[in-house]
């Protein structure tokens, strides 16, 4: 989570807003100093555009556009309408997110709809994902209740953590508040916080974790009674750990190459009204890039973009095409650049341009990630003190991380 603000423009090196629907974050940003840095996104973030045959089309967000929408046709819609009717299908637990929409809304609204929300939370591929673990809340609401059509409908049940508004916000200087704000808490509490550490031991010794490291040429050894290690899986193998505790399957878990590219237009430049939260490239559409976010739309008052200027956030790579971000920076610039353009109808070049490339970036809960819960349950249950945390388990929002991380704190 990084941001940087140069040339009028801001920049996110990570994730670009929060989810704000639970009492117990908003707790915790009035915790740590945050409330009156929080900016909330114009009303205009409930539209999402899909690239359909080469043109953005705005997607249904309510009951009554869903009837004069152009990217799900009369028949889609009726096949929707026969969700509340279709048996559970007996492989629940262990279907591919795009077994379980192709066996209850259809074909369709995988690649137009559902297949590209999935592009872009996970950069994944639907076919892989593990539709349980990936989308715990819709899975329960799949296996309790059957139908998600209906459950949508209802006035949803209780829930005494769920704000009655949900948002989705930001900060003023951007995402990068939030990390500041936490170190900020705990150096006033006394915590020690040390960077550029190498060389990352654990030994059990009786009741005690004594863990060593490298910092600026010199070996440290402290003991603590409890460990939580959270650090992305990929870099677990840069920890020693006692040789008795085995991460075969965490430490394999994919996470596909990502290039985040922001973009800077003149606004005369531009001719589409920008007028949503961004756009998300379908299944079937023939396309180089996974989509891209209109940041100076979702802030505007809030110096995304220079006067008279607008910021869209281009995301390529992904599962679906993890080779492209192999390209040069003035490739990349150029094949979004060329994407959009046809796509929003830009005339001119980009004014600003700032490049982010993860080469491992969003984790995968494929189909085989239960190995990979039940191998930590076990590590952890063998192990008293040792806890594993991160977005590879339990939700890669920043919301889930940071409900994971209240739980876990408790």
């Amino acid at each position: 989570m990084r941001t940087t603000i140069s040339g009028g423009y801001l920049t996110e090196h990570g994730p670009n807003s929060l989810m704000l629907n639970d009492t117990r974050i908003a707790k915790l940003l009035e915790q740590i100093g945050l409330n009156n840095r929080i900016i909330t996104a114009d009303h205009s973030s409930a539209k999402r555009f899909i690239i359909k045959n080469g043109k953005p089309l705005a997607m249904p967000y309510s009951v009554k556009s869903a009837f004069f929408n152009k990217v799900l046709t009369l028949p889609t819609l009726l096949r929707v309408a026969r969700e509340p009717f279709i048996r559970k299908h007996k492989e629940l637990d262990n279907q591919s997110f795009a077994d379980f929409i192709r066996h209850r809304l259809g074909k369709t609204i995988l690649n137009y709809a559902a297949g590209p929300f999935v592009n872009g939370i996970y950069a994944g591929d639907p076919e892989k994902l593990h539709f349980k673990l990936a989308f715990p809340r819709m899975y329960e609401v799949a296996r309790d209740k059957r139908s998600i059509i209906l459950t949508a409908i209802k006035k949803p049940a209780a829930n005494p953590n769920k704000l009655k508004k949900k948002s989705i916000i930001s900060f003023q200087n951007g995402m990068q508040e939030l990390p500041d704000a936490f170190e900020r808490k705990l150096r006033a509490a006394g915590c020690q916080i040390h960077t550029q550490v190498s060389n990352s031991k654990l030994e059990r010794d009786n009741e005690a974790w004594k863990y060593s490291y490298s910092q600026v040429g010199q070996t440290h050894q402290q003991d603590f009674d409890e460990v939580i290690i959270t650090i992305p899986s990929y870099k677990l193998d840069t920890v020693q750990l006692p040789s008795h505790i085995s991460l075969e399957h965490t430490k394999s878990i994919y996470h596909p190459p990502v290039s985040s590219l922001l973009l800077g237009y003149k606004r005369s430049d531009v001719k589409h009204p920008l007028n949503g939260f961004g756009i998300l490239a379908s299944l079937s559409e023939k396309t180089d890039i996974l989509g891209a976010l209109f940041t100076s739309t979702l802030f505007p008052v809030h110096n995304r973009a220079p006067k008279d200027h607008v910021a869209i956030n281009v995301m390529l790579g992904g599962s679906r095409n993890p080779e492209i971000v192999q390209q040069s920076e003035e490739e990349l610039i150029a094949t979004a650049h060329r994407e959009i353009s046809k796509n929003l109808g830009i005339s001119g070049e980009p004014v600003f341009h700032k490049l982010t490339n993860w080469k491992q970036a969003i984790p995968q809960v494929t189909l085989d990630h239960q190995q990979v819960l039940d191998e930590l349950n076990q590590v952890e249950k063998d192990n008293p003190g040792l806890k594993f945390a991160g977005n590879y388990r339990g939700g890669i929002s920043v919301g889930d991380c940071l409900i994971n991380g209240i739980n876990l704190a408790i």
